[in-house]
């Protein structure tokens, strides 16, 4: 009953995080039966070039880390040190994802 209780909770939060078109890039599924969210929020711990992403598995573990575009591949770097990549075809982007910046805001363009 648990499980179910917390699947729906995570669905209904995956929705509305989904649904946020100045937060979430793209989500995948994981491994752990949860979900990968990519947001374009800042975080202090990532790298200038980077931005947050979290993990929630089937039963609320939760990871944290920083992820960047390479060569067509999603690649995170999660906050035990972990790194993954993912290939960008095999994340559901969100509508906003066209919008999204190629270069991080605060970096001006060479002239």
């Amino acid at each position: 009953m648990k499980k179910l209780i917390f699947g729906l909770l995570f669905m209904t939060m995956t929705a509305q995080a989904f649904n946020d078109p100045e937060n979430v890039v793209a989500t995948i599924k994981n491994n752990a039966g949860g979900e990968i969210v990519f947001t374009i929020r800042k975080n202090s711990k990532c790298p200038e070039f980077a931005f947050e992403v979290y993990s929630v598995s089937s039963s609320n573990d939760l990871i944290t880390g920083c992820w960047f575009l390479y060569d067509g591949y999603l690649v995170v770097v999660w906050a035990n040190g972990m790194t993954k990549m993912f290939n960008a075809e095999d994340v559901k982007l969100s509508d906003w994802v066209n919008k999204m910046p190629s270069k991080p805001a605060n970096q001006k363009p060479k002239t």
